[in-house]
């Protein structure tokens, strides 16, 4: 993302990375009091690793708002993309239409919309999409029981990712040049 673009949240997962009954086995955790505690935690481990690795583990579905283009290559944060849902073009006269499919092209593993043409004379370009992973390796899996163990063990409210989940973590970031 740039300094010319905003990313929001549209639809939250659906479903956990790691589901609850697999988190408190590997917990030794064998009552319901806590259940939604480590939901919370769950969902805050897998939110601090896809912040770090820049990619999207469950799948969610968000809102890219561009306001200005270079060049006819768009950079969609969090990959890997499902599907784009829709490109909504914003004139400067705040008239809107839907770009049509034909128009562009989707590398869904590195998240870029390459567009057939240049769009000029528009105030903002938002593109709606969804991403995630297909599946969660268990390496992965690993990292997040190791982190979300620390955040059980710890709650004083700062829990910082723990050393050797970023260090799996740091094989699976994905980095643009």
């Amino acid at each position: 993302m740039n300094n010319n673009s905003i990313l929001n949240l549209k639809t939250d997962a659906l479903s956990l990375a790691v589901e609850l009954a697999v988190v408190k086995n590997f917990l030794k955790v064998d009552f319901n009091d806590d259940d939604t505690l480590i939901t919370k935690m769950i969902k805050t481990a897998t939110t601090q690793c896809e912040t770090f690795i820049n990619k999207t583990l469950v799948e969610k579905t968000y809102i890219y708002s561009i306001y200005k283009l270079e060049n006819t290559s768009i950079f969609l944060p969090f990959p890997p993309i499902k599907t784009i849902t829709s490109i909504t073009i914003t004139n400067k006269d705040f008239t809107t239409y839907t770009l049509d499919s034909n128009l562009y092209n989707l590398d869904t593993i590195g998240g870029v919309v390459n567009l057939k043409e240049k769009l000029n004379n528009f105030y903002r370009i938002d593109i709606e999409y969804t991403a995630g992973l297909t599946s969660i390796n268990d390496e992965l899996v690993q990292a997040l029981l190791m982190h979300i163990a620390r955040m059980y063990e710890d709650r004083s409210g700062y829990s910082p990712i723990p050393t050797n989940s970023a260090n799996i973590y740091r094989k699976y970031k994905q980095i643009r040049i």
